[in-house]
């Protein structure tokens, strides 16, 4: 992974302990993160991550393989991922042999359901009610408006 993407990263160790930071780097089984954390190694967690690129990020099991304080107030540490193969865990590994080809999709159709799914019926109904709201207030906004007193218009109803 480029070290200048800093996707962002939440951990979450068995003990209740929340972190958040970002990645430093991403090899198959192991990364490593700086967040804002104190805990020790052995610990297992739970880690949610962006990738960049996509629309939504993913969540992995891992263990804390080694920590050693930032220059900062925050902790690098490194992790190892769990190897179950999980829908996510296969998302990262698509995402990282997409990274290997330079950032341009090794296979792009492996992508459609997680692109497709940005856009629910429900998303699409909510833009198009919202612009049609905002297209008829428009209109109504360019309505010439007639000041008429309301005697003229009486007298003028009851002539009729």
């Amino acid at each position: 992974m480029v070290p200048s993407q800093q996707n962002a990263v939440s951990i979450k160790t068995e003990a209740g302990n929340i972190g958040f930071g970002t990645v430093e780097w991403v090899v198959r089984d192991s990364l490593q993160i700086q967040a804002d954390m104190d805990t020790v190694a052995g610990t297992d967690c739970e880690i949610r991550m962006e990738l960049m690129g996509l629309p939504r990020s993913i969540h992995l099991q891992a263990q804390i393989t080694e920590i050693w304080p930032a220059e900062d107030t925050s902790a690098h540490i490194r992790l190892k991922l769990s190897t179950d193969q999980t829908e996510d865990r296969l998302r990262l590994d698509r995402w990282l042999n997409d990274q290997a080809q330079g950032g341009t999709s090794a296979d792009p159709a492996s992508w459609t359901q997680d692109l497709s799914s940005v856009h629910s019926k429900r998303g699409r109904k909510t833009i198009t009610d919202a612009f049609r709201d905002r297209r008829s207030t428009a209109r109504a906004l360019r309505m010439p408006v007639i000041d008429i007193p309301l005697e003229e218009l009486a007298a003028e109803l009851k002539a009729k």
